[in-house]
């Protein structure tokens, strides 16, 4: 794999500049995000502890979860770096277009997973808040973190552009049936999202005699009540204001026979900052983690949050 001419002759442009300090200081919060206290636990009789996102991950061999121990460590810790790696090696060699091409939408689909741990902890700071656990603080790492993930999806945009990459818009024909089919998953999409959003998600049993219902709804305006207020905008435009505006684009790109380049653009663009799928997973990871410590009961507003996941794929 040979070096890029320019990297060669020594000829790196401002752009050129800015995008390996970008790639550096990602890199550095990253680092600092996963090891900077993230959240702290005040459970009742106990000491309050305070944990890193690796920490936590780590704790959850005291518990037998190691499978779920290594589901949080490839999505927070695996995926960012293996993804700064890949945008360093497609600035630095020169590979073919098409394998570019593939390689910047790959990362532009699987960067946005490495905020599985924004979500859950936002998800059991909601519960906290709505009493249903012990009081759950967040602290200045994981907005370090969530900060670092939103810079490398910035940085995935920028490296399109600064290797000319276009994105391929084309519309292939396809038959009635399948364009049909299509249609039919969009609006079905958007008729199972809207009751995700309102109806409980959970039901968390606490001491025997403490029942109350989880809903996204509910938990948002809470949390900002209490003080909270980054989580709550996150969660606000990743997983209710984009993905809303994402269905509706879908919908209507399948509902037109030639949808104009801008519409097709804009739904690609959507695509990489809707963050539905994550949440889902979020959730389930959420309901396992409790499942030791609280009964957890599964409402419908869960399965419809599940139901929209793989639609939205």
């Amino acid at each position: 794999m040979p070096f890029r001419s320019h990297i060669v002759e020594r000829r790196l442009s401002v752009n050129d500049h800015a995008f390996i300090a970008m790639l550096l200081l990602t890199g550095a919060m990253l680092v600092a995000g996963l090891t900077l206290p993230a959240f702290t636990n005040d459970r009742l009789g106990q000491d309050a502890q305070t944990f890193s996102i690796l920490g936590a991950a780590l704790n959850l061999r005291q518990y037998g979860s190691h499978a779920l121990m290594a589901v949080i460590i490839l999505f927070s810790a695996v995926f960012p770096t293996a993804k700064l790696l890949a945008m360093s090696g497609l600035w630095l060699f020169e590979f073919r277009d098409r394998i570019e091409n593939r390689g910047l939408r790959w990362l532009e689909m699987l960067g946005k997973w490495s905020m599985l741990d924004v979500f859950v902890v936002a998800t059991v700071t909601g519960a906290s808040h709505l009493k249903i656990l012990n009081r759950t603080d967040v602290e200045f790492g994981i907005y370090v973190f969530g900060l670092a993930i939103l810079m490398s999806l910035l940085a995935s945009i920028w490296l399109r552009q600064r290797l000319n990459v276009s994105v391929r818009t084309t519309l292939w024909r396809t038959s009635r049936a399948r364009r049909a089919l299509g249609i039919t998953i969009s609006l079905v999409s958007l008729v199972l999202f809207v009751p995700g959003i309102f109806l409980p998600l959970l039901s968390i049993e606490k001491w025997l005699f403490w029942n109350k219902d989880y809903s996204l709804v509910t938990a948002l305006p809470k949390m900002v009540n209490e003080g909270e207020f980054l989580l709550p905008v996150v969660l606000l435009v990743f997983v209710i204001v984009l993905p809303l505006a994402r269905f509706v684009a879908l919908t209507l790109v399948r509902l037109r026979s030639a949808p104009s380049q801008g519409l097709v653009k804009l739904t690609y663009g959507l695509e990489k900052w809707t963050m539905w799928e994550v949440y889902a997973l979020a959730l389930v990871v959420v309901a396992i983690k409790l499942g030791d410590l609280v009964e957890i009961g599964l409402l419908p507003g869960f399965w419809f949050i599940m139901a929209v996941a793989p639609l939205s794929m």
